[in-house]
Parts: C-alpha cells; structure tokens; sequence
C-alpha cells in the first residue's frame, strides 16, 4: 500500500531543506535537470512546429493541447522506451555471451530462418522468444510501482481486505523475481521457456513486465520487435564472448548484477563484453 500524506511531506522537507542550505539531494538535481532540458525542448518545438524531421513535441503541440499536458505526454514517453529497452538488451548481450552453448544454438535458429527482420517471422523462432522474454524477465528494468485503486466495496489480496479506495501499488520486478514462480530468479535461463512448447507455459501467468489488462504498456508489441531485431542482426554479424579477466566461463549461466532501483533499473557495473566478427560458417 502507498502512503501519499508521507510521501507529500517528504517532498516538503527535501524541497525546505535545499532552499535553506542550498544543496540537494542527487536525485533532485536530476529530476531539475531533466525539468530543464524538457521545457527548453518544448521551447523549441513551439517555436518550430513546421520542422522536416517532427519529434513527438513538435506532434503535440501541432493538436493544439496546452503546452504543459505536452511535455507531460512527452516525459512519459521517454523512459520507458529508452532506458528500459537498453538496459534490457545490455543485460541480455551480456547474459549470452557465458553461455555460449546456447548462444551458438540461437544463431543457427535464426540463420535457419534466413536472418529474418519480420515480427511474425522472428516470433517463430522459440530460442529467440526465450532469449528475450528471459532477458526481459532477468532484467527486470521497470521496477518503478504501479498503482491501482480498489473498488467500491473493498478487495481481499492475499488475507489483506484493504477498503475501497485505498491505493495499493507493486513493481513488476517483484512477480519477475519472485523465488516459486522462477526457481534461481537471479539466474539468466532461457531454458524455462522452451520447457513447454506445446502448451501454454504457466510462467505466462506471472510474467507481466508489460502489466496486463486494459493497463498494459501500449509499447509493448514495439520493445519485443527492437529486442528480437538487435539480438539477431547482432548475433548475425558477431559472436559475443566475456570481457577478457571477468572470470566467466564459457557456458556459465549469468547471475545479475548489482543494480540500482528507481523508475528504472541500472547496473552499477559496466556490463562488458567481447565482440568477434562471425563469418558466414561460424553458423549453419
């Protein structure tokens, strides 16, 4: 459950304290930062809205919406069809490269397909769906809480009643991560998901990056087509081997690294690897 009234006065305290001393905390001088760099875009996208090359500021404010519910629009756009996406895909490319059994198998499914760039033809490859719904699930890059109001007459969640209207929140990245759902969460095993190819894989039940329902991320269908497409045409043109010195080994199943957590999750190491120029025979 959240508490709104604690969180408010919080951001009381944090904002008093900053213009009585003069600093601020990290995360509020990027979060000013960013304000900054936001409204100078959306400056420059009133001022330019018949430019050749549009951006998504330029398209609203060409509706005629205020400029404020613009640059909200805008700022939602951003995180989660940048940062997540990368930093799913670094943790992926960095996962498969100790795993080179598997990495091996997953460019011969692919080269079978003749290296396609289709949706419908990439989705059919089941070592390529299982290589980034892992990586997606391993990941676990939007950890930020999504909030829900309970309906008129209360709810009953797990032997909690909480009243009607109350709010409750909860990550994504605590169902992708949970120990029953996905024994070894913290391990990159792509395997889980080409277990049961001829059902409907149970996992799906508590796989729910995107959320579910009529709140699911409208991005979605887009963030599995940029996945699907960079690890293939990657794969297509390298073989991804360790980071010379990080001791892995060459079929070790990668274990997360340390992160931070906000909106997004960041690693706080540099996710290092090799890329080797693969030659047409290195794949059937």
């Amino acid at each position: 459950m959240t508490f709104p009234r604690v969180l408010s006065l919080w951001h009381t305290l944090k904002d008093t304290m900053s213009s009585l001393t003069g600093s601020q905390t990290c995360s509020a001088a990027n979060k000013r930062g960013f304000d900054s760099w936001t409204i100078t875009q959306l400056q420059s996208a009133l001022a330019n809205e018949k430019t050749p090359d549009p951006c998504f500021l330029n398209v609203m404010a060409g509706a005629r919406i205020p400029p404020q519910t613009a640059l909200a629009e805008a700022k939602e756009m951003l995180s989660p069809g940048t940062d997540s996406t990368s930093v799913t895909l670094a943790h992926t490319l960095y996962a498969i490269s100790s795993n080179q059994a598997f990495q091996d198998e997953l460019a011969s499914d692919i080269a079978a397909s003749e290296w396609p760039t289709d949706m419908s033809s990439l989705e059919a490859i089941p070592s390529l769906v299982a290589c980034v719904k892992e990586g997606i699930r391993w990941t676990g890059a939007a950890t930020a809480m999504l909030p829900r109001v309970v309906p008129k007459g209360g709810a009953l969640v797990e032997g909690a009643e909480p009243p009607g209207g109350t709010k409750v929140s909860s990550s994504p990245a605590w169902y992708l991560h949970h120990e029953t759902a996905f024994p070894d969460p913290e391990r990159y095993r792509p395997s889980r998901w080409l277990e049961q190819r001829n059902e409907r894989n149970p996992l799906d039940e508590y796989y729910i990056p995107f959320s579910k329902g009529p709140s699911t991320c409208i991005g979605v269908h887009f963030v599995y087509l940029e996945l699907y497409l960079s690890v293939s045409q990657i794969l297509r043109k390298y073989r991804i081997r360790p980071r010379s010195g990080n001791n892995l080994l060459a079929d070790h199943e990668a274990v997360l690294p340390s992160r931070g957590e906000w909106a997004t999750a960041a690693p706080l190491q540099r996710l290092e690897v090799t890329l080797e120029e693969r030659w047409s025979s290195d794949v059937n």
